[in-house]
């Protein structure tokens, strides 16, 4: 059985638990606790298969592998958003982006000229 399957016997079980609720109290909530327990053991089962996954991906070196990339993204996204952010906070740079977002929004400026002179404008002050 897939996890489409799995997904889709879940859901249903939950529109068919709520339905039957609504059918009457005591026929509801017998019908709800059958259906949370049908719920409950498609959740072991994909968290078998998720944990089964895990194991191998841990086995094999590739989950190391994965969250060093990830810790690795997470270091160039950190340095990416300190730097644009002093980049946006110098008084040069602050002076000139007005008149460079309005030549680029004119069509007067490529955009990639203008961000190379206000990178331009950032290392040299």
């Amino acid at each position: 059985m897939n996890k489409k399957d799995v997904i889709v016997k879940v859901a249903i079980a939950v529109v068919l638990g709520t339905a039957g609720f609504y059918g009457g109290i005591y026929y509801g909530i017998m019908k709800t606790d059958i259906y949370m327990e049908n719920l409950m053991t498609e959740y072991e089962k994909i968290s078998n298969e998720v944990d089964a996954f895990k194991k191998v991906l841990s086995e094999t070196g590739r989950l190391q592998q994965c969250r060093a990339e990830q810790a690795k993204a997470w270091m160039w996204s950190e340095m990416t958003e300190s730097l644009v952010a002093d980049l946006k906070s110098d008084e040069r740079v602050k002076l000139l982006v007005p008149d460079i977002e309005s030549a680029v929004l004119a069509g007067e400026l490529p955009a990639t000229v203008g961000a190379q002179r206000v990178i331009n404008l950032y290392k040299n002050s």
